[in-house]
């Protein structure tokens, strides 16, 4: 929130890494607008793309779909996200910041584990073991 940006950022400056899904295209981007300088050094989607022999980030007619978090957790830990990303914005118009607060940390909580099981992450599409960095 507006009265904690400085704290987060300083949280995340002195990460040794920072972690996102997606970030690279978006999260830091968003941080970029509000005026953070936040810059993900890992960015999972990006190592699940190259690793199912993508590119790190979408091309159309090239990038394959299904790669999504929700995928992801589903096929390698047995669970899905609390809601889908599209609620976020209409909540936060309505006022209710803490729901979508909630929804975020519990992506975070997936994409971490995710991370933390990277050597051992299957291919929500396929099956196949992903070689992961």
């Amino acid at each position: 929130m507006q009265d904690n940006l400085a704290e987060f950022e300083a949280l995340v400056k002195q990460a040794d890494e920072v972690v996102g899904f997606n970030s690279l295209k978006f999260d830091d981007n968003l941080c970029a607008a509000h005026g953070l300088n936040v810059r993900t050094t890992y960015d999972l989607l990006c190592e699940i793309r190259v690793a199912a022999g993508m590119p790190p980030h979408y091309v159309k007619g090239v990038t394959r779909s299904g790669y999504s978090l929700e995928a992801l957790a589903q096929a390698n830990l047995g669970m899905g996200k609390s809601a889908s990303g599209a609620l976020a914005p209409q909540l936060w118009q309505q006022g209710q910041q803490g729901k979508v607060i909630d929804y975020c940390l519990g992506d975070v909580a997936m994409n971490r584990k995710l991370y933390q099981q990277r050597s051992q992450l299957v291919d929500p599409t396929n099956g196949q073991r992903l070689s992961l960095r």
